[in-house]
């Protein structure tokens, strides 16, 4: 049995596939990556994810879980909806398993990074708690009373494309990484990325990272007051905001009931990897 004591997580981004040998004490013993890509066709990007994998794989192992930007039918392994052109209604279980020949699981990457933070994060075992991942764009997982909760259509906590203005803007349209780096450049006609946009301390970065946390707080309370979380975990570069969780807290509280919103607290994850321990625990 000893030999068989690891699992295989993969993060798979529209620019990167990551790969980590986890241990089941949720340890990553070893790490690679490589380029996704995406413009060569899927069948290279499964390849890509093959050979991640064998680079990484020990010995036997208990299997591999996918973390993938999209709307996943994990029973089946379909991409029902995602952000890679092309890959609606892909079998990418299927795929793998014929090119790796062990047992492969396919989830949505908000979902993993839950269950990572519910696993392995500061506040495990919190019972009631909303993940969201500020990746390519937001992704959301959501654990009810322990449980993994995935909705009738796969889709359970897809706040991305809720509506938050009149103008039907939608809430990827203003929270999302790239759209903070968009607003920006109208404001400032520079650009930067997210990732130095979150540590500057100039005005015009600050002020769109109020808006997009203000736009998130508002969305959030509505999943606050239907499932009364204790916590939300922010991952991604904006849990390095101090400016987008404050915005983000404000709002949430002004937006929620008295008896949800005067306990749920945001948090940012502190949990490296987050995409990659949450995909082994699919397989478990």
């Amino acid at each position: 049995m000893m030999d068989r004591e690891f699992l295989i997580g993969v993060e798979l981004t529209p620019r990167t596939i990551t790969a980590g040998l986890v241990d089941l004490s949720g340890k990553i013993v070893k790490k690679i990556s490589v380029p996704t890509e995406l413009s060569k066709g899927k069948k290279r990007v499964i390849d890509n994810i093959a050979s991640a994998v064998n680079k990484v794989k020990k010995n036997q192992i208990l299997g591999v879980g996918v973390s993938v930007p999209g709307i996943i039918n994990r029973e089946k392994g379909i991409v029902i909806d995602s952000i890679l052109p092309g890959w609606n209604g892909l079998f990418m279980k299927k795929m793998l398993e014929d090119v790796l020949h062990v047992p492969v699981f396919v989830e949505n990457e908000g979902k993993c990074f839950a269950l990572a933070e519910y696993k392995c994060g500061a506040f495990r075992k919190t019972e009631n708690t909303i993940g969201v991942l500020f990746n390519e764009g937001i992704s959301t997982g959501l654990i009810i009373d322990g449980k993994l909760a995935k909705g009738c259509s796969y889709a359970a906590g897809c706040i991305s494309h809720s509506i938050v203005d009149s103008k039907k803007g939608r809430l990827e349209d203003y929270a999302s990484p790239a759209s903070i780096e968009k607003l920006f450049k109208q404001r400032t006609r520079k650009s930067k990325p997210i990732s130095e946009i979150v540590i500057s301390n100039d005005k015009a970065a600050k002020d769109v990272l109020k808006i997009a946390g203000t736009h998130f707080g508002n969305t959030m309370s509505y999943l606050v007051n239907a499932l009364n979380p204790e916590i939300i975990i922010v991952g991604g570069p904006l849990a390095k905001s101090e400016y987008f969780i404050s915005a983000a807290e404000t709002a949430l509280t002004n937006k929620s009931n008295d008896i949800c919103g005067k306990k749920v607290k945001i948090i940012p994850s502190k949990l490296n990897d987050s995409a990659i321990l949450g995909a082994a625990s699919i397989v478990i």
